[in-house]
């Protein structure tokens, strides 16, 4: 499933080249566990997961759209998305 995110920070803007982007929710989410939980315990990041996906789809679900800022939504960061999270 994809879903829109609006983006705010730079290094997200930067790395997809537009600050609307569709996306895949399991993409989304593992930006999201590494942004807010990072490289911890693999129960804390599958967690995180379910909680993250959670709040994604029904915010989606009622607005059509979420954005990266942790103030508004949930923190997402590409710079995280690489393997230097494995337990994400």
């Amino acid at each position: 499933m994809e879903i829109i995110v609006n983006l705010s920070r730079q290094e997200n803007i930067d790395f997809y080249g537009a600050k609307q982007i569709k996306i895949d929710i399991e993409e989304y989410v593992r930006g999201v566990v590494a942004s807010e939980v990072g490289n911890t315990y693999v129960e804390a990041c599958k967690a995180q997961a379910v909680a993250a996906r959670t709040f994604a789809l029904r915010k989606c679900s009622s607005t059509g759209q979420i954005t990266d800022k942790s103030s508004k939504d949930q923190a997402f960061r590409t710079s995280r998305l690489s393997c230097a999270y494995p337990n994400v």
